[in-house]
């Protein structure tokens, strides 16, 4: 469409927030793992 050079990616991770200290919440129930979905695009200029 634009018709320069693009480059693009999706990401995800699965975080154990335990590990990095925050325990908040975790004795009531929330989850201690969290899901990190990132997107990213590049357009060469």
């Amino acid at each position: 469409m634009l018709k320069r050079e693009v480059c693009g990616g999706d990401f995800e991770a699965l975080l154990d927030r335990s590990q990095f200290g925050m325990n908040y919440g975790v004795d009531w129930g929330f989850p201690k793992h969290v899901r990190l979905d990132v997107q990213v695009e590049a357009v060469k200029q």
